[in-house]
């Protein structure tokens, strides 16, 4: 079955397709498993870090309510609280510088207390670290601390407030002294907000990152979005998405703010039951998977380019290793000029196109004098040449267009298109001529030799192609019977 052009460019066309396709589908494939993969990992990694963070913070309380702890043990503060009635009795008392050196120490011993202060409801003061309070406008049962004190048997956070004196929001955990089940005094250490912020900004994931801190009632005491912000921030546009989260139905959830992508975790502190709310950008986090990603499409792409131009070459070669085989196929191995496949099916079609247009056709055959015997007499390595001289001598004396073929044997045959007969026979004598004067060096010395040619004109009795071939046949057999190297039409 015969290709033509057009089949071998959809063959091409549809193997570039089917390149382009199973690269493009490998690497969406490609892409799925390996964002898959590390968007788990990334999780995995958030989810680690937002445990760190959760210990972290809650070590902070941890500590917080162990060294408020510390203070109900003191049997000083016990005593003093108990022995200190009035006003008069807070300077007077023994046991006054002991107890403010305490308070002193537990301040500078831990860098995370703001104060640390001890209260008498019956005198109605505060002694902390720095400074007595007894302003008479000072209450202890209306302070923001009072209630979670007292309704605990353990030290108890409160909820963020104004200290009283520095105007500096903090929290406190205090514990109420009680004997024999009634309140004797309060001791407390504070944690200042403006402690949190750096601890809470060492936890933020990524550049992009954001952490909340809020209180067991919702309201946000800590934002990185503005660490140094002493306000009150209410987080209306996440506290939608945080009812999964602190059911515990999902460990995170992926938002979008201000058409920004983010992870979204929440978890609660045990000890006081804040929460810490956590933003990490999506794209941040899956950056590496970005880039993983233009490094495998650089290389799909540099692969797909060498696939295509490989198959470029293979099919250039191929056209190659076909035109050479085809050229073999329609030419004589021996000359190098055409043979008689290519002869009678190029001659069939001149034939044609000769009768249907009315043009001139003119048909040599050529024959070799006494090629037998020199065969036989100087050997087939000088028959072989003979047969090379003269092919040579033919392509010379034709025109470009005209077909020369070897047909077998010594036999040649040459086809003339468009070309008047006087012109034909000036070209066959030329062809005498050229062979005549050709001399072949053989073992025994040189010597010479010459051909014979029969002419046939197309007629209009012609009906086919073999009809001018048996008369040009016939004149070749007459010219060899005419005494050789001579012409006959």
């Amino acid at each position: 079955m015969k290709v033509g052009p057009i089949s071998k460019n959809k063959i091409l066309i549809r193997s570039l397709i089917i390149i382009v396709l199973l690269f493009t589908c490998t690497f969406i494939l490609i892409e799925k498993i390996v964002y898959e993969k590390m968007k788990a990992d990334a999780i995995k990694q958030i989810l680690l870090l937002k445990e760190i963070t959760n210990i972290r913070i809650s070590d902070v309380f941890v500590q917080t309510k162990l060294i408020a702890e510390q203070l109900e043990t003191n049997n000083e503060i016990h005593e003093y609280l108990r022995e200190v009635r009035t006003r008069k009795d807070i300077w007077s008392h023994p046991l006054y510088p002991r107890v403010l050196k305490t308070l002193r120490n537990i301040q500078a011993a831990n860098p995370t207390i703001y104060l640390a202060w001890v209260s008498n409801e019956a005198a109605n003061f505060c002694l902390d670290s720095s400074e007595i309070i007894t302003d008479t406008s000072f209450a202890a049962n209306i302070r923001p601390w009072y209630q979670p004190a007292v309704a605990s048997r353990e030290a108890a956070f409160s909820q963020p407030y104004y200290e009283y004196t520095t105007n500096t929001l903090a929290i406190s955990c205090v514990k109420a002294l009680r004997e024999e089940g009634t309140i004797k005094g309060f001791v407390s250490v504070d944690i200042s907000l403006d402690s949190l912020p750096p601890l809470m900004q060492n936890f933020v994931i990524g550049k992009n990152g954001k952490n909340y801190l809020l209180t067991s009632t919702g309201t946000t005491v800590f934002t990185s979005e503005n660490p140094k912000n002493k306000e009150l921030i209410s987080l209306t546009n996440l506290l939608p998405y945080l009812g999964p989260l602190k059911a515990k139905e999902k460990e995170y959830e992926e938002i979008e703010l201000n058409h920004r992508e983010y992870y979204l975790t929440y978890q609660v502190l045990d000890i006081n039951h804040w929460g810490i709310i956590q933003l990490i950008d999506k794209k941040e986090v899956l950056e590496p998977f970005y880039k993983t990603m233009r490094v495998i499409l650089y290389i799909f792409l540099i692969s797909c380019l060498l696939s295509i131009a490989i198959l470029l070459m293979n099919i250039y070669e191929l056209r190659i290793v076909q035109q050479k085989l085809k050229k073999e196929a329609v030419t004589d191995y021996l000359t190098g000029i055409h043979n008689r496949k290519f002869f009678f099916e190029s001659s069939q079609n001149a034939f044609e196109s000769a009768r249907e247009q009315q043009r001139s056709l003119s048909l040599f055959m050529i024959d070799i004098d006494k090629f037998k015997e020199i065969n036989d007499t100087k050997g087939h390595a000088v028959g072989d040449m003979i047969l090379k001289k003269v092919a040579e001598e033919f392509n010379q004396a034709i025109r470009k267009d005209d077909i020369l073929c070897r047909l077998g044997g010594d036999e040649f045959a040459v086809l003339l298109m468009d070309i008047q007969e006087e012109m034909a026979l000036v070209i066959a004598h030329r062809i005498l001529e050229s062979v005549s004067q050709l001399q072949i060096d053989a073992e025994k010395g040189p010597f010479r030799f010459s051909v014979s040619i029969g002419i046939a004109f197309l007629a209009r009795t012609d009906k086919n192609f073999e009809a001018l071939l048996n008369r040009a046949d016939a004149a070749l057999y007459r010219a060899k019977n005419a005494g050789r190297n001579t012409v006959s039409f």
